[in-house]
């Protein structure tokens, strides 16, 4: 337990729905629904990409996306591209990894290596390069995630100069 100001004290919030009711009575913010709704989605949909079952977390960031919320839709969009791309649909990915990019802070790195292996994997080899370069711009906490040197070495591979 915490103490909250004004001696209001915090119990365990262990879920969604406890981290609502404690920032409308407690904190007093008001978190708009399809907010709300929309990360009970991603929630969703992470659980069932963890079980493999693709069709079903593609479908939970789809009903999540179309809540159109005014923040996270880039968290939504970029687990979409990721679902997108283990089922072979590197076009829609890429679109999603786009969009992800554009509507995320700079430092959004998920949204980088996204759009890097979307681009990767369409063969798209040298602007997958061109992109790790405004990546590393942008957002240098790039540079030291994991994904980074795997994707340094596969664009090496193809030939590219990163």
């Amino acid at each position: 337990m915490a103490l909250m100001p004004e001696g209001k004290e915090l119990d365990h919030v262990a879920t969604l729905d406890d981290a609502t009711r404690v920032l409308t009575q407690i904190c007093g913010v008001s978190i708009p629904e399809p907010v709300v709704k929309s990360l009970a989605l991603k929630q969703q949909g992470n659980a069932a990409a963890i079980a493999g079952r693709l069709d079903e977390a593609a479908e939970n960031y789809s009903a999540g996306i179309a809540l159109n919320p005014s923040t996270g839709l880039h968290l939504l969009l970029c687990n979409r591209a990721s679902v997108y791309l283990q089922q072979g649909r590197c076009s829609e990915a890429l679109a999603d990894a786009q969009q992800a990019v554009q509507l995320a802070p700079p430092s959004f790195v998920n949204g980088w290596i996204r759009l890097v292996d979307c681009l990767y994997a369409l063969g798209r080899h040298q602007e997958a390069s061109e992109t790790v370069a405004v990546a590393l711009q942008k957002c240098p906490q790039f540079r030291v995630a994991p994904e980074y040197r795997v994707i340094v070495q596969a664009l090496r591979k193809e030939g590219c100069n990163v």
